[in-house]
């Protein structure tokens, strides 16, 4: 998968398949417009109102332990990441949510798909180190450790051990297709910096 473009198409195809899995009913969105690629529907009683919500979707290149840095190869099995504008979803829809699709390092999917309300995942990348001095774009970064628990990194350097100034735990939003279930709500309480 060399092009951005088909990587992209990769991402929406898994989500739709994921999203049909917890009962929702997928449409592609015909144009790319207010950041939505694909439009949710379902109807919880045969009789009751429908329901809507927008999907943004991420596709993200992973890379394995042969290609981290040294100083990453004890914290994390695997690292995740891509380029985002500061300014990205800065305009927050309550309806509007962001999943993040990654493959295995061999590009194989193993069902790594993060959910984030359109807010939570602006605030995420707002806390995403700069991709160079002077420019506002961020590299967002995801690691995997051991542990089986997802980081998001606040820096590009080095540093000794995960904890909660060097990054964010986002496993909870590993497949928290629950999300979904209420619109509008808060930001989830556990994309926060504490460590579980």
């Amino acid at each position: 998968m060399n092009r951005a473009g088909h990587q992209e198409i990769h991402g929406e195809t898994i989500a739709q398949f994921e999203f049909s899995q917890q009962g929702w009913n997928p449409f592609r969105h015909y144009r790319d417009e207010d950041q939505v690629d694909l439009l949710l529907r379902r109807r919880q009683q045969p009789d009751g109102p429908p329901e809507y919500r927008e999907i943004q979707v991420k596709w993200c290149r992973t890379w394995g332990q042969e290609h981290l840095s040294a100083w990453q190869r004890p914290l994390f099995t695997h690292v995740s990441w891509r380029g985002f504008s500061a300014g990205d979803f800065i305009q927050h829809r309550p309806e509007l949510f962001v999943a993040f699709v990654l493959p295995a390092a061999d590009g194989v999917y193993n069902g790594d798909i993060f959910l984030f309300t359109s807010r939570a995942f602006h605030d995420l990348i707002q806390r995403s180190p700069l991709m160079k001095q002077g420019t506002s774009h961020k590299a967002f970064v995801l690691g995997h450790t051991p542990q089986d628990r997802w980081f998001l990194l606040f820096s590009r350097n080095k540093f000794p051990s995960v904890n909660a100034q060097t990054c964010c735990d986002v496993t909870p939003a590993r497949r928290d297709f629950a999300l979904l279930d209420i619109a509008p709500r808060p930001q989830p309480a556990t994309l926060n910096p504490q460590l579980a």
